[in-house]
């Protein structure tokens, strides 16, 4: 094609994400590079911009680039030494353009048997693309190409994005220097001959409906939309989370190598790949089922791949685990047990945000994290059930009868029963505790139980609950409020009482104490945790508070602004000035305050500041000028000549 400006701009503007073309592009060449010169299985190598090497670098180290080559590769359009082979990625002779989409020059540097040599690929003065070799040396380095690009320090960002995209299910991904890439942690759930389904992608907390064809290491994303008007398994596409792997030249895609073209071609690739993926993919998933020696480890698995893959049109009630049909594991465990009333199962968990804080439930959990009992107790059962989910509010807790326990157990058919190990005896819960009360007249009476409320999310109103521990008191406690989750905490006659969450993780911080070691209880319950633990208001009244309230609301109004005095103070017109002079006591008493008040800053919102500033001489001009101009947010030049000049009026 004839070189010229227009035919590259033309060409380059192929590209809709330049930072990803080119990355995409040149790293395509550098592993076809490495895969020529026999080094498919090592990672060619990325410099990512970054503010003190503000540049791309993508160098493989494979055959290298002769002097004559260089030429013809990089300013010719459609020249390319991959048109007769499926083994690389390239073909088109497009991408070793690609930076010339985003910058006017590059360098190029290749070593090629035993010499090194530096280009400069640029638009010269008749703005046609141009190589100008810029040095030449011996060098006894392996063959080689490194490209490297001057970035905008606005695109450092895209270009980290883009690496970070194209080679996202590279086999070998590049190594990475000049910072940092987080490759998405991505394990396919299933995965056969050139395909994988993660089950869907994720896009944040979103789960999205994508499909990707891989071809020589580029990754397209597949038009769902389009191909489900030419298979059958339209859902198993958008809703499997595949990835389909294809070899050179199967597919057809554009020119900028952004997307498939869907000729007949691709679309009957594609729709054979479909084809033998979905067959696979059952026969996969049955034996992954089949290959599990236990019972409850066949139910689990069958749960977990139903939920995952639910809308993929799959049969999942058909599948059975050595001819027992696990789809309905609780119909399977009433069938056990014969279901009676002696043969009854409990499921509790916790609710947090609910005023009914347990749920109960007769429906067996088979989650991992659920733990199965057996009823070894003659009472007392519900109780430490209830006491252990308080202090493990996560744990779902399923309790057998010991009839159900034996039915599900003890099976002529070892196939249907459950291992015994599975188990654990309620007894081996903790008793629930039973606190001590202590009456007016000094008296100690058995309490039904004591709670007390610890800290917990910042973030969320409602504090956790758990039960009182006698063995492990609280350092410090607070007293609740009745009806809510607030209390009322007074340290100071210029403090506005603290009196919720946040007010206490902001008092902790400034008592230098950690809100772990602080519990809130019920007023009831008072007087027996004041017998092993201190009432926060009174470790408060051991505490000076060696305060100025004025000091405190000077330094609210003005502190924001402290880089404007401490620059004022710098100009000798300002230093030349007597220490007595109005504006130099005012401008010396704020920067003074910084320290004073540093360690209150955490509680600094709660004292009672409202027209307690120190007074400041009003009438003088400087100040006026000074404290009108600081209320604009921030002096600029012009401003602090006009108050240097004020301080002689």
């Amino acid at each position: 094609m004839k070189t010229s400006r227009k035919a590259f701009q033309i060409l380059s503007d192929l590209y809709s994400d330049k930072p990803l073309a080119i990355v995409r592009e040149l790293g395509c060449n550098a592993a076809d590079s490495m895969t020529a010169a026999g080094k498919g299985d090592q990672p060619f190598h990325i410099h990512i911009p970054n503010t003190l090497e503000p540049w791309i670098t993508i160098q493989d180290f494979g055959t290298g680039i002769s002097h004559d080559d260089i030429y013809s590769i990089y300013s010719v359009y459609f020249e390319s030494t991959k048109t007769n082979t499926n083994s690389q990625i390239g073909c088109l002779g497009l991408g070793s353009k690609s930076p010339f989409c985003y910058t006017d020059n590059f360098i190029i540097t290749s070593i090629h048997d035993g010499t090194k040599r530096i280009y400069n690929a640029f638009f010269n003065e008749s703005n046609t693309p141009a190589i100008a070799l810029m040095s030449t040396e011996k060098t006894t380095d392996s063959n080689g190409v490194a490209i490297q690009i001057p970035v905008k320090a606005s695109d450092f960002v895209e270009f980290v994005r883009a690496v970070k995209q194209a080679f996202r299910f590279f086999d070998v991904k590049p190594t990475i220097s000049g910072g940092k890439i987080d490759w998405l942690d991505e394990t396919p759930i299933f995965e056969g001959e050139g395909w994988s389904s993660y089950g869907r992608f994720r896009f944040g907390y979103i789960f999205t409906n994508e499909a990707y064809a891989i071809m020589g290491g580029v990754t397209y994303p597949i038009d769902i939309y389009l191909m489900g008007r030419h298979t059958k398994h339209d859902q198993f596409l958008g809703r499997g989370g595949l990835v389909l792997k294809f070899d050179i030249g199967e597919l057809d895609f554009t020119p900028s190598r952004e997307s498939l073209s869907y000729c007949p071609q691709t679309i009957e690739a594609i729709k054979n790949k479909l084809d033998f993926v979905v067959e696979d993919f059952k026969g996969k998933l049955e034996s992954t089922i089949q290959s599990k020696t236990k019972l409850i480890d066949a139910i689990r698995t069958l749960s977990s791949l139903n939920e995952k893959f639910y809308n993929l049109g799959i049969d999942f009630s058909k599948i059975t685990w050595k001819g027992i049909s696990i789809y309905n594991p609780m119909l399977l465990i009433n069938n056990l047990c014969k279901v009676s009333a002696s043969s009854k199962i409990i499921t509790y968990s916790y609710a947090k945000h609910s005023r009914k804080k347990f749920r109960e439930s007769n429906q067996v959990n088979f989650a991992d994290k659920t733990k199965w009992y057996y009823d070894d107790l003659a009472k007392g059962t519900a109780a430490r059930v209830k006491s252990h989910l308080r202090n493990n509010p996560d744990d779902c807790m399923c309790i057998f009868s010991m009839d159900a326990y034996n039915a599900v157990t003890n099976n002529s058919n070892p196939d249907m029963t459950f291992d015994k190990d599975m188990f654990l005896p309620t007894s081996s819960l903790p008793k629930a505790f039973r606190a001590p009360i202590v009456r007016s007249n000094g008296n100690v009476v058995t309490s039904t139980g004591m709670r007390i409320y610890r800290h917990g999310n910042s973030y969320q109103t409602i504090w956790d609950s758990e039960e009182f521990d006698a063995s492990k008191p609280p350092k410090y406690y607070i007293v609740k409020n009745t009806s809510d989750w607030n209390f009322n905490l007074k340290i100071h006659k210029d403090i506005h009482p603290f009196n919720c969450k946040t007010d206490l993780y902001n008092l902790a911080e400034f008592l230098g104490i950690s809100t772990d070691d602080i519990v809130m209880v019920s007023a009831r319950h008072e007087k027996a945790l004041a017998n092993v633990s201190i009432k926060l208001e009174d470790y408060i009244k051991t505490i000076k508070l060696d305060f100025d309230i004025r000091d405190i609301a000077t330094y609210q109004k003005y502190g924001n602004y402290m880089k404007d005095f401490s620059k004022i103070k710098k100009y000798k017109e300002f230093a030349s000035n007597n220490a007595d002079h109005p504006v130099v006591k005012f401008v010396d008493m704020v920067c003074s305050l910084g320290k004073k008040v540093e360690k209150y800053k955490s509680i600094n919102n709660k004292f009672m500041k409202e027209g307690k500033c120190h007074q400041v001489e009003s009438d003088n001009p400087a100040i006026k000028l000074l404290v009108s101009k600081i209320t604009d947010f921030s002096w600029n030049d012009d401003d602090i000549v006009t108050i240097l000049e004020n301080l002689k009026k």
